[in-house]
């Protein structure tokens, strides 16, 4: 119990110290790199040295292959949600996160393989070492733990966000708690994020702002 109630104060000091460093609106490519030291490097640490093996943290394919249907059924249902939040102007102005993504094809790619660097950091934070790292809670109690610390980190976006984000977030845990693995929230989270730059640069052409194609 001890092991989880640290995992948990770690988790709540990491994510104000990122808020605070991220607060100096940085570049695109430092902004990746403090994302990976607060929410991979750091938190992979505290676990190594709270006697938590990565592999235990969702480091590994798990039942992926077994909850595949589970992760399409989510694309599929939430890409038409996806597509009207996009035809709003708070969301075709925000997103892609960074106007370097609009230049054209190749500099798109470039900008989601990185973001897929991001977004892997992101879901070992909340779903492996938040989720498997304080499993001592319980599954319900350890799910909703992460799923609202990762709402709380959606403040600041469009205010939509913070209520999907919790809901995304609960299902992530739920269908990587099912699997043994994070790499279906990762899979899904780049899904949502693909279709939503994609959608979205679609409605700033249609509004006449810069895009890319």
């Amino acid at each position: 119990m001890r092991r989880a109630v640290g995992v948990v104060i770690f988790a709540l000091l990491a994510v104000l110290a990122r808020y605070a460093v991220l607060q100096s609106a940085l570049p695109f490519l430092p902004r990746i790199y403090a994302d990976l030291v607060f929410l991979l490097a750091l938190p992979a640490c505290f676990a190594a040295a709270l006697g938590l093996k990565l592999g235990r943290l969702g480091l590994g394919k798990g039942k992926t292959a077994e909850n595949l249907k589970h992760v399409a059924v989510a694309l599929l249902a939430s890409a038409p949600l996806i597509f009207v939040a996009s035809r709003l102007p708070v969301f075709y102005a925000y997103y892609p996160l960074f106007g370097w993504a609009r230049s054209g094809a190749p500099a798109f790619v470039a900008y989601e393989a990185l973001i897929l660097v991001f977004l892997a950091a992101t879901e070992f934070f909340f779903r492996g070492f938040m989720l498997f790292g304080a499993r001592e809670l319980g599954p319900v109690a350890s799910n909703a733990l992460q799923a609202a610390l990762y709402a709380a980190v959606h403040v600041g976006k469009p205010a939509l966000e913070i209520p999907a984000s919790a809901a995304g977030g609960l299902y992530f845990g739920w269908i990587d708690e099912k699997s043994g693995s994070i790499l279906p929230s990762v899979i899904l989270h780049f899904g949502f994020n693909v279709l939503m730059d994609l959608f979205c640069l679609q409605a700033a052409a249609q509004a006449g702002l810069p895009a890319a194609f």
